[in-house]
């Protein structure tokens, strides 16, 4: 799958001494997100707009950790 953000997800963070942290396979929910952002102290993420919603809807706090959260790729709700 190509997704024409994943090339500023990927190069930013390491041409800045970041790292990328890749979401395991499957719906992501809420609770593995929140998992995720915690274990490797990820401080930016970029989702698509569906999904941020959903997250934000049903569970906020999984963006909680987050300096940045940004959406994108189709029409907000």
């Amino acid at each position: 799958y190509v997704f024409d953000a994943s090339t500023f997800e990927i190069w930013a963070p390491l041409l800045n001494g970041g790292r990328v942290v890749v979401a395991p396979d499957g719906s992501l929910q809420p609770a593995v997100l929140r998992d995720l952002v915690a274990l490797y102290g990820v401080t930016a993420a970029f989702l698509t707009t569906a999904l941020f919603n959903v997250i934000a809807e049903t569970d906020p706090g999984a963006l909680g950790l987050l300096r940045l959260a940004a959406a994108g790729g189709e029409a907000a709700a």
